[in-house]
């Protein structure tokens, strides 16, 4: 796996223990965005990421956007050359995906 798919996959996971977390806790929404999904991962055992912002900004956006479901909201996504900050607010509980039902 290399250093984007491993990026990807982290914020992917901290992103579902923020959804578990907060779903245990019988709350119906919450508003994430990129730049604090990203300061919420632990970089000591990434790769070197160092100096590279823009990179980490749009893999947190890509990995963002493919857990959209009906009911989400986008509400910040304005050009990258002026913010890179995406802010969605997702609908919790979430519906999970299929991978269950094989």
């Amino acid at each position: 796996m290399g250093p984007e798919q491993q990026l990807h996959k982290m914020l992917e996971q901290e992103l579902h223990k923020i959804f578990r977390r907060l779903e245990a806790a019988k709350f119906v929404a919450i508003e994430v965005s990129s730049d604090e999904l990203c300061r919420r991962l632990d970089w000591s055992g990434a790769a070197d990421w160092s100096g590279a912002a823009d990179l980490k900004m749009e893999v947190a956006r890509s990995a963002m956007f493919l857990e959209l479901r009906d009911g989400d909201v986008v509400l910040q996504d304005v050009d990258r050359d002026v913010s890179p900050v995406l802010r969605i607010r997702y609908r919790l509980p979430r519906e999970r995906g299929t991978e269950s039902a094989a």
